[in-house]
């Protein structure tokens, strides 16, 4: 019967719209959660969109970068040239990789506070969906029950 198939077809339209406004509510909660972040409301105060701190690893002490040398009582320049410059180098390479992971994580931010969520929703389409919906259960739950027996 064509009239049941295209109430069908409405009820599984209306339960993928719920779906995705479903998603849509997660999405928000998310946004929000990401703003709260980025305001400095997650207890550090510290916005995530700003650049990392570019002195935080060369204002350490010399026993905070490498603390083997100073527990085993070494004075610094008693290490070999090669591992000390082994050192240095890979701290400045994951120095780099941290500050790209940071630079990344920020334009993540941004991307994501910037995304209007109200463009994607149409709230007077659900509406709409939600009353054919209605109309469609109603008109199926007067249809006579057979059951197979």
């Amino acid at each position: 019967d064509p009239a049941v198939q295209k109430i069908q077809a409405n009820t599984r339209k209306f339960c993928e719209d719920r779906k995705k406004a479903e998603i849509g509510r997660e999405n928000r909660k998310l946004v929000e959660r990401l703003e709260n972040i980025a305001r400095g409301r997650a207890g550090h105060g510290v916005d995530p969109r700003a650049p990392p701190p570019a002195a935080s690893v060369a204002v350490l002490p010399r026993a905070a970068v490498r603390p083997h040398a100073a527990s085993a009582g070494m004075l610094p320049g008693a290490l070999s040239t090669d591992q000390g410059s082994h050192t240095r180098s890979y701290e400045v390479i994951k120095r780099m990789r941290q500050r790209a992971v940071d630079i990344e994580n920020a334009g993540m931010v941004r991307r994501i506070l910037a995304a209007k969520p109200n463009q994607t929703l149409d709230t007077a389409g659900h509406a709409r969906d939600f009353a054919k919906h209605q109309r469609a259960r109603h008109l199926l739950q007067r249809l006579p029950f057979e059951k197979d027996a």
